[in-house]
């Protein structure tokens, strides 16, 4: 018989579940661990849906699922949106079939008629509590030629450790090298810089060099260092 989604297992173990207040935290459908009957992992997320809900939908903590749906159906992610005096709370995850377009699928139920759900709380951070500032430090190689985006993702580090991804507007992406670098919220585009490298064996200009990237953040002017290559090759 063809594998069908039948057991919500979890979620990945780098699976950030603290968001910001006032801020918003998307967790991929892919990221869910869903198995078929065999107790294999379906790795297509097309084959299931994943509805997500709070345990007690009165707890008014402030959190909400951004989606009227209360599903990632028609989507690739779950959205879970965190007021300005939000608070940690409880969620349910539940998988269900998939459907054709905005129509929400029905929960997978076992034999005894029990549905397949997981339960993760989401913790909710106030900037104030950041004593530190951490980057995803290696860009790898960058190639400007065919103007190659890379994602730059900044945390704030509470004293416990815990990290909370900021949004683009909590910190500034500083081109030292003058690369041509564009940065649109948390993407860094590079076009390549005449000055710097060129693809030329006849000059003395390299065809890879240092990124030279630094992260700023504006409330405390902590500087982050980015690493990586960029390359016309």
């Amino acid at each position: 018989a063809d594998a069908v989604a039948t057991e919500l297992v979890g979620l990945e173990s780098d699976v950030n579940l603290s968001v910001l207040q006032g801020q918003s935290l998307d967790i991929l459908e892919s990221k869910f661990i869903v198995n078929d009957q065999y107790g294999n992992r379906i790795t297509d997320s097309t084959k299931y849906d994943i509805k997500a809900a709070l345990i007690n939908t009165d707890s008014n903590n402030g959190l909400t699922v951004a989606s009227a749906e209360l599903t990632t159906n028609g989507k690739e992610k779950i959205t879970i949106s965190a007021s300005s005096e939000a608070k940690a709370d409880n969620f349910v995850f539940t998988l269900a079939k998939q459907a054709e377009g905005e129509i929400i699928g029905e929960t997978v139920k076992d034999a005894k008629g029990n549905e397949s759900t997981i339960e993760k709380k989401v913790s909710v951070v106030a900037a104030s509590e950041f004593v530190s500032y951490e980057v995803e430090q290696d860009l790898g190689t960058i190639y400007a030629a065919e103007s190659h985006a890379k994602k730059v993702t900044v945390y704030g580090v509470t004293a416990t450790g815990k990290k909370v991804a900021l949004p683009s507007t909590y910190y500034n992406i500083i081109d030292e090298k003058q690369l041509s670098a564009e940065a649109s919220g948390t993407v860094i585009t590079v076009t390549g810089s005449d000055e710097n490298l060129d693809n030329d064996a006849s000059t003395t200009k390299p065809d890879t060099i240092d990124a030279g990237f630094k992260v700023v953040i504006n409330k405390t002017g902590d500087v982050l260092e980015l690493t990586g290559k960029v390359t016309v090759v």
